[in-house]
């Protein structure tokens, strides 16, 4: 990596660069031991030469030190991170190096962790990074530093905090304007679109600065027409429709029409390959950006992207003797045989792939507006369906197709009196057909979660009227499928993970991607009983049986998350025909109560609470209660990884005493639980078990009173505490002074005295002003 050689040409940009083909291979080499060896065996090794490589007098070798540190950050992650202080002290210095070449190293290390580390990079650094590329963007006599320090900025936004960038926007915004106004080309590009990332980072806040810059980019969009221009073009669609999301409607509408007008016309014209993906782009943001204000330009837009979006595969059989003829750019090899190769035509592909992405935004955007182009469109998803050349078309497709469903019914809620109940029938049944057909037979794990996320959205949007009992068998025979595939490779997995065989590692990578399929698939289960309860019951009954054998402690926790997930839903949902499913998991979820993981007690607290309230003659309430209370008192119970829990088993508990009255000892739990008070964090549940004090006070008002009213006290201190706070809702606020004005009315007076001076000054004060 130290093989380098001097340029005097090097500031012209990448075009003028030597073929430094040992320092690109060292880089190379660098990177795939980072990726294989991670860094604990690694970072000590090349930590023990960077701050030599830093401090040497050849600028080649500081150079090298910087580009190993950029180059090692994604493979060595889990080790660099806590000793990134270390090595931020190493970087920063380098700012103010000698050399321009090591300068530029800088800002790429820079640029490169905070893409790696972010955001936690952009939380700790954010002051001297910033400050330090700002100081190199002076520097006009190296403009490929200044460029890089631009696209660092780019990398630093992608993570960082609006409120982390606004103190910094005045004068970084002033530096980028210099640099465009400088007008050498190598900065041009990357100023653009760092003046585009910081908008889209500080959304709103960009306001003040949009007439500084809307202008020149503009003016880029409508003159820079010359082919050398392109990219710069490009970049101006870019940066104007970042701009117009990040300002609004009010501040971009003066400049919309002038702007879609030229849109309008690159995309009648013949058209630039390298703007394609800038211009659909840049249109999908502005459709954003202006709402329903953007569809009179459907008509002049969706045609070609329909044919984009249709394009077939581009394949050419390719003799190996003749492959050095191809470009490798443009094509790359699927398929081999001894002698030849099949070659896809990429540039193609993605065309097809950017359209598909295009009109997903459009169509989820506008949604009924969107509705005149639905024919068309779903044969083209249909088809892209199937187009196991590219994974990011297949996913396009898929998640389009939700969308569909989307602008039919929001056209048919907007036009009641439209006649379109066949059609929207018989579109539900080709959505449904087509993502079970392509569920079925997807090979690439990602896309396969994108198909099913796709179907789920799709019964949400139809909603139970048009399923069938033709789409539930379908549906049942697709997902069990999916499910064996997926116990036997888990099985596989485990069995090599136990053997410890040299695979291991990729097991568990590959093992994680089936088991975010096979709680993909829970989650979809559980959504459908929600939206069809019984009538889906006989369909899901063996698949339900599988999620309940993950119930036990030796499962993963997010598959016992998605097992509970379904018991919920079985119980809220399923009526009394779903209890022979699930009573015979009602003791794994008892017992779950006090899992270790947050989360997982949250959910299966409210499982509890669904069960006391619609499986009465199933609920276990005295064992719940021991569970709960157990949860509850436990050492980590106020901890805020365990508060909401908490909270929501403190409410759990106040719901069994209510619905359970004559099953319990009242006067043995209702102390108890009123022991658990105060709640002071504000959670979803804190107003729900103020309430439930009001309402077990008013059944209950002596045994919650104690023996001679020993927690009157403790009363007033509760109401005084939470009247007015976001702890309690404005009804248990009014409930809770009306109560106080029944016991001044019921009480002798000197009981009430004693308790009201156990009160603070605060809180006497806050419950003069409202009795």
């Amino acid at each position: 990596m130290t093989c380098v050689e001097d340029n005097p040409n090097w500031n012209e940009g990448e075009s003028a660069d030597l073929d430094d083909e040992e320092s690109d291979y060292g880089g190379e080499s660098l990177d795939r031991t980072a990726l294989s060896v991670r860094g604990t065996v690694l970072v000590p090794i090349l930590f023990s030469m960077i701050p030599q490589l830093l401090a040497g007098e050849d600028w080649r070798h500081r150079r090298a030190g910087l580009m190993a540190i950029s180059i090692i950050g994604e493979g060595c992650i889990q080790v660099l991170t806590p000793n990134l202080d270390k090595v931020m002290q190493m970087i920063l210095p380098m700012f103010r190096d000698p050399h321009e070449r090591v300068r530029w190293a800088t800002c790429n290390a820079v640029g490169q962790l905070a893409t790696d580390f972010g955001p936690i990079f952009q939380m700790r650094y954010h002051y001297q990074v910033l400050e330090a590329i700002i100081t190199v963007m002076d520097d006009e006599n190296n403009p490929r530093v200044q460029s890089h320090a631009a696209a660092a900025i780019i990398n630093f936004c992608d993570h960082c905090e609006p409120k982390i960038m606004e103190p910094f926007l005045p004068v970084l915004l002033q530096k980028l304007d210099q640099l465009l106004k400088q007008g050498k080309m190598i900065v041009l590009e990357q100023a653009i679109t760092a003046v585009a990332a910081i908008a889209d980072c500080v959304k709103e806040k960009f306001t003040p600065f949009y007439d500084n810059f809307m202008p020149f980019f503009k003016n880029v969009l409508l003159n820079a027409t010359d082919e050398a221009y392109s990219k710069l073009r490009g970049k101006s669609m870019e940066a104007i429709s970042l701009l117009a999301v990040a300002v609004g409607i009010e501040t971009f509408s003066k400049d919309a029409k002038e702007v879609l007008d030229a849109l309008l016309a690159i995309q009648a014209g013949p058209l630039d390959e390298l703007q394609v993906p800038f211009l659909q782009q840049a249109w999908a943001r502005l459709c954003k950006a202006l709402g329903k204000e953007f569809v009179p330009y459907l008509a002049a837009l969706v045609p070609s992207l329909l044919l984009s979006a249709n394009l077939p595969a581009d394949l050419k059989v390719v003799k190996e003797s003749e492959a050095h003829m191809l470009d490798e750019e443009k094509w790359k090899r699927l398929t081999y045989d001894d002698d030849k190769f099949v070659a896809i035509n990429m540039s193609r592909v993605q065309e097809k792939s950017a359209a598909l992405t295009m009109l997903y935004w459009l169509a989820d955007e506008l949604e009924d507006s969107f509705f005149p182009y639905v024919d068309k469109l779903l044969p083209v998803c249909s088809e892209s369906l199937r187009f196991y050349h590219f994974e990011q078309v297949r996913t396009a497709s898929a998640s389009l197709m939700p969308c569909i469903l989307k602008a039919t019914t929001e056209y048919l809620r907007h036009n009641p009196q439209t006649n379109i109940e066949t059609q929207v029938q018989a579109l539900f049944q080709q959505v449904i057909n087509s993502l079970l057909e392509s569920i079925a037979n997807e090979p690439n794990l990602e896309v396969l979660i994108a198909l099913l996320n796709s179907l789920q959205s799709s019964f949400m949007i139809i909603g139970k009227r048009y399923m069938n009992t033709q789409e539930f068998a379908k549906l049942k025979t697709t997902l069990e499928q999916l499910i064996n595939k997926f116990l036997k490779k888990r099985e596989l997995f485990q069995q090599r993970i136990q053997e410890e065989e040299t695979e291991a590692h990729y097991d568990i990578t590959a093992i994680n991607l089936h088991c975010d399929v096979f709680i993909k698939i829970g989650e979809l289960v559980a959504k459908t009983i929600e939206l069809c309860g019984v009538d889906i019951l006989s369909f899901v009954t063996d698949i339900c049986s599988v999620y309940k054998n993950f119930l036990g402690e030796n499962a993963r926790m997010q598959e016992q998350y998605i097992a509970v997930y379904i018991f919920n839903n079985l119980v809220e949902y399923g009526e009394d025909s779903a209890q022979p499913i699930y009573q015979s998991w009602i003791p794994y979820i008892v017992q779950m109560i006090n899992s270790e993981h947050p989360a997982l007690r949250k959910i299966v607290v409210h499982g509890i609470s669904l069960l006391a309230e619609f499986s009465q003659t199933l609920f276990p309430q005295i064992l719940a209660i021991n569970r709960l209370n157990a949860a509850i008192v436990s050492k980590n119970s106020r901890e805020k990884y365990y508060i909401v829990a908490t909270h929501a088993a403190i409410a759990c508990v106040g719901q069994i005493i209510e619905f359970y009255p004559s099953r319990i000892d009242l006067h043995q739990v209702l102390p108890i639980w009123l022991s658990y008070l105060p709640v002071t964090e504000a959670t979803e549940e804190a107003p729900e078990i103020y309430q439930q004090l009001c309402s077990l006070f008013l059944k209950h008002t002596e045994i919650i009173l104690g023996e001679n009213f020993a927690n009157l006290p403790l009363l007033l201190q509760l109401f005084a505490n939470v009247m007015g706070t976001p702890l309690c809702s404005s009804d248990t606020s009014q409930t809770m002074i009306s109560i106080i004005k029944q016991m001044q009315a019921d009480f002798p007076g000197e009981l009430m005295q004693q308790a009201w001076v156990t009160l603070s000054p605060v809180q006497q004060e806050k419950l003069h002003c409202v009795l």
